[in-house]
């Protein structure tokens, strides 16, 4: 009998919750988009409450990882026409910090094949509610980005009320979204 899906947020930088995060990276993205474990050691140590888990039971089968940014990285992103990944250290990242305005990156979502369909679509909402929730609560989001790296992640990202800005290399394209057509996009997504 299948278990019951949930989402759980992170709190607290968790070894073996970032080896799972890898270990799904490795299903789903070409080697060059996969997750290295010191790079993504250093950004959740530095915001612990960047990654949304699916889980089946006790097993992480899908995640969102998100985390604000300074205006420095969310500058370069913006005037470089190259994919940032990786490359994004703790100090392009800044914490979650109450009355301050936020750019949220959206680095990576990914889930498992054999989970797609509704347990994705339920950590889509869940991602949607918790970025709601963070503004409501006075951690003012201003604006988020992502890069589409394929024709399933630019299809999500504009339901979730974002415009294409710019492809950048490989084909890759950027992503923007205010937090206002953000927020109004859930009667759409």
């Amino acid at each position: 009998m299948n278990e019951v899906y949930t989402v759980e947020a992170t709190k607290v930088y968790d070894e073996q919750v970032l080896r799972e995060v890898i270990k799904l990276d490795k299903m789903v993205y070409p080697e060059n988009l996969q997750g290295v474990f010191d790079a993504e050691k250093e950004r959740f140590m530095k915001v612990p409450e960047s990654f949304l888990l699916l889980k089946q039971g006790d097993t992480i089968v899908g995640y969102f990882c998100f985390f604000p940014i300074t205006r420095t990285i969310r500058r370069r992103m913006m005037n470089e026409d190259r994919l940032f990944d990786n490359d994004i250290t703790a100090a392009d990242m800044k914490p979650f910090k109450k009355w301050d305005s936020h750019t949220l990156f959206i680095i990576s979502i990914v889930v498992h094949t054999e989970h797609r369909g509704r347990p994705a679509r339920m950590l889509l909402d869940a991602f949607y509610d918790h970025v709601v929730n963070l503004n409501d609560r006075g951690y003012n989001i201003d604006e988020l980005l992502a890069y589409a790296v394929s024709g399933k992640g630019e299809s999500t990202l504009l339901k979730y009320g974002f415009k294409e800005k710019k492809q950048v290399e490989l084909g890759y394209k950027l992503f923007y979204a205010t937090y206002d057509t953000f927020e109004k996009s859930r009667a759409h997504a």
